[in-house]
């Protein structure tokens, strides 16, 4: 099995993507979009506490693979980025920062409740800023979802993502299941935050969701947030250990300086673990 037909390192490709939906790419080959030209929808919302403010702060590429229907939803955005080569650590520029402290609040919004999208309550108790940021996208995720499908893309959907886009993953399979979705629904997440509490929880083993997780040895954000309970999943590879890339020459002045270990085992910038990880090997079918 190679690179170019493993489909959850695509899926992988998919989710890191979300951070640079407009280049460049973070990863060794981009995710293997279809259509003409083969780039996914993009889908955006503003911060669900401020509706009115434009910046952007949640985003989904909707696009179709060979095996079926791709939502790859963003994570959090960060304080800091990487250069084009995904190597090295830099700062996102200060007309950034306030979208990013915007996202961190969504974030911090943390404690149980319950949420509606799409018309429908979830199930249990979530995620407060999480269920907001899906309520926002779901609209138009759905609706690029129907249009593919009716367009005669198999009906397998996969939803995908990195940290806070893991866990909306997680809570747009259970909506797709609460809503008839005439589609098999598969979860892919790297280093995932939680996102509901038991009842939800409870609901996503009843759907039979295939879900497969991937996180990295010292990743805090798996285990947050408090009250909430991690999904179960069908694959959980070992925990990785990853290289932490150095910071900027300027901030090093022994040339020596890492990114904490924390912060390196979340980020994922290239060779960084996951993408030696996530790979199928062997004769057997591909995981569809």
């Amino acid at each position: 099995m190679s690179d170019e037909t493993c489909l959850k390192r695509h899926l992988l490709y998919a989710s890191v993507e979300t951070y640079h939906p407009d280049g460049p790419l973070y990863s060794p080959a981009g995710a293997r979009w279809e259509g003409e030209p083969p780039t996914p929808h993009r889908v955006s919302a503003p911060d669900p506490a401020d509706p009115a403010d434009p910046r952007k702060i949640n985003l989904a590429l909707v696009g179709r693979f060979s095996e079926g229907v791709v939502v790859a939803f963003r994570g959090t955005l960060p304080p800091a980025d990487l250069t084009p080569d995904a190597e090295r650590i830099v700062g996102i520029g200060l007309g950034s920062l306030p979208t990013a402290f915007a996202d961190l609040k969504n974030d911090l919004e943390g404690l149980p409740g319950r949420a509606v999208v799409g018309g429908l309550a979830l199930p249990g108790e979530v995620h407060q800023g999480f269920g907001q940021s899906l309520a926002a996208l779901w609209p138009g995720v759905s609706a690029e979802v129907d249009a593919l499908l009716g367009a005669g893309a198999p009906p397998r959907l996969y939803f995908t993502g990195h940290s806070k886009g893991g866990a909306l993953a997680n809570l747009a399979a259970v909506r797709a299941h609460q809503g008839g979705q005439a589609a098999t629904v598969k979860v892919v997440t790297f280093g995932a935050a939680r996102a509901g509490d038991a009842e939800f929880v409870r609901a996503y083993t009843d759907a039979g969701i295939d879900g497969h997780h991937y996180e990295v040895e010292g990743d805090k954000v798996p285990g947050l947030s408090i009250g909430l309970e991690p999904v179960p999943v069908r694959h959980r590879v070992a925990l990785v250990r990853a290289p932490r890339p150095p910071l900027p020459e300027g901030l090093a002045l022994d040339g020596s300086w890492l990114l904490p270990k924390a912060l390196a085992a979340h980020v994922p910038y290239r060779g960084f673990g996951y993408d030696r990880h996530v790979y199928e090997t062997g004769p057997g079918p591909e995981w569809s």
